[in-house]
């Protein structure tokens, strides 16, 4: 009995996504779409069309391409010639056990911020260092204190695509808080050193390039009919294998410091940006639209959603902007190889499909 508490207790805390589920189903046991949103779901088969496993696949083969013409931008003096640039060489320096422990493990008042992730150089030339770093000279250390927060980093609750998750990396210590910052360095330099095996090979291992995709069922839309068979009416979620989701946190930190104190994003843009959120630019339209209604100005609003932007997204133009913005060749041949070599495999009720590869190449 006290070894099956202990297990339903390690559960709890390694996925706490079940154990909300489990609350769900116990306070509505009726109702089928209680704690069936996610990837646990059972997606039922249609008449005429194959099991529901097949089906899924097939779309997502289709969704993905496979070969495509290299889009006309790559190379085309007409479009990069727009292309904000900073050349940055350190940017393929060897990565370090402290940029690792900043990108995995929480932040610590033992370890200062010496260096800036992007080239090297000193905090004081980076506007991201130099917040971090007073906001973690005002932390007193203690864990009532709201503690700095480094962006990108390692978030827990969240799935990946293979058996290990991130509390795998992120909760482990030495009881002695002493030999805590000394472990995790540890584990910091021993990740580095893979990391930069493949940063010097520009080549990562098969086990980090096989993915997995889970189906979340969208929502409806006023007076839409669902038929949870057909795949058009679930969203695919892939989901990375832990280790290369550790190598892209240390990557990203590097790229978002190098693109922020080159002034290589535009000021507007505040999604996927550390201290910036998408609620920035809803104040700014509503106070720009009470502005104009009291000065009695007509206002048109344009809202744009494009259908999967980011899938539409072809690597080949992506790496040729690399490039051109001044990324070392290096850098841009471990994310080429890293984005060539991607394959995904689907898992539907319970049976994961074989590995199509991701689109386009």
């Amino acid at each position: 009995m006290l070894a099956l508490q202990r297990r339903g207790e390690r559960d709890r805390v390694i996925r706490p996504n079940e154990m909300w589920r489990d609350i769900q189903r116990r306070f509505a046991p009726d109702d089928p779409t209680v704690g069936g949103a996610g990837s646990s779901t059972r997606i039922p088969d249609a008449p005429g069309h194959p099991p529901a496993p097949e089906r899924f696949r097939e779309a997502m083969a289709s969704q993905l391409g496979g070969d495509r013409p290299v889009p006309p931008a790559v190379g085309n003096e007409r479009w990069l010639k727009h292309v904000p640039t900073a050349p940055c060489p350190a940017l393929e320096r060897p990565f370090t056990a402290t940029e690792v422990v900043h990108a995995l493990f929480p932040v610590m008042k033992r370890l200062q911020l010496l260096t800036c992730p992007a080239d090297g150089s000193p905090c004081a030339g980076c506007p991201l260092c130099t917040a971090f770093s007073e906001a973690h000279d005002r932390w007193d250390g203690s864990p009532t204190d709201d503690a700095p927060d480094w962006r990108p980093s390692a978030r827990t609750s969240k799935a990946s695509g293979d058996a290990m998750r991130m509390e795998h990396f992120r909760w482990p210590r030495p009881a002695e808080e002493g030999e805590r910052l000394e472990y995790r360095m540890a584990v910091g330099a021993a990740l580095a050193e893979v990391f930069n095996a493949m940063l010097e090979e520009m080549s990562l291992p098969e086990m980090m390039t096989v993915y997995r995709t889970i189906m979340l069922r969208k929502h409806a839309k006023p007076g839409q009919q669902q038929d949870y068979a057909n795949p058009d009416f679930y969203r695919p979620i892939t989901l990375s294998p832990l280790l290369t989701k550790a190598l892209g946190l240390v990557i990203g930190a590097r790229i978002y410091h190098w693109a922020t104190k080159n002034g290589i994003i535009a000021p507007a843009q505040i999604g996927f940006m550390p201290f910036h959120g998408g609620d920035w630019h809803v104040w700014t339209l509503t106070e720009a639209l009470a502005a104009r209604r009291r000065l009695k100005l007509p206002t048109h609003a344009l809202f744009i959603d494009l259908r999967k932007a980011y899938d539409s997204v072809d690597p080949r133009a992506l790496m040729a902007v690399l490039r051109r913005m001044g990324l070392p060749e290096k850098l841009v041949g471990l994310l080429e190889a890293w984005s060539g070599a991607r394959r995904t495999a689907v898992s539907v009720n319970g049976v994961r499909t074989g590995a199509d590869r991701q689109c386009g190449r």
